[in-house]
């Protein structure tokens, strides 16, 4: 069975992207892997107008509604409200991430 890859869109400004860079750095992993989130890649864009303001995630769950089951259970727990209210995180650079599901091709070596 093919997984179900994620792309991740936060796009904010440069003084919250550093706060979101701070709150993945230090505390998104465990959650991510919590609640069966693979990370594939966190990436930032090349280009100038973009760099500065983005940060990209791309990610793989068991299947698409997974994906949502995990992100409401991500999302609800308390420890990780508190760690983006610490991080000083504007909550909704969180809640208006632009979100895009994939499924591999046939002839994809990642599937």
């Amino acid at each position: 069975p093919n997984r179900t890859f994620e792309l991740r869109t936060y796009t904010t400004t440069a003084a919250e992207l550093d706060k979101l860079h701070g709150l993945f750095e230090r505390h998104s992993g465990r959650f991510f892997i919590k609640y069966g989130i693979q990370v594939i890649a966190l990436l930032t864009p090349q280009t100038s107008n973009e760099a500065p303001t983005q940060l990209v995630c791309l990610l793989a769950h068991e299947s698409r509604a997974t994906a949502i089951d995990n992100w409401r259970s991500f999302d609800d727990d308390s420890r990780w409200q508190q760690f983006v209210r610490e991080a000083g995180v504007d909550p909704s650079v969180i809640s208006q991430v632009e979100i895009k599901y994939f499924d591999p091709t046939f002839y994809s070596p990642m599937k």
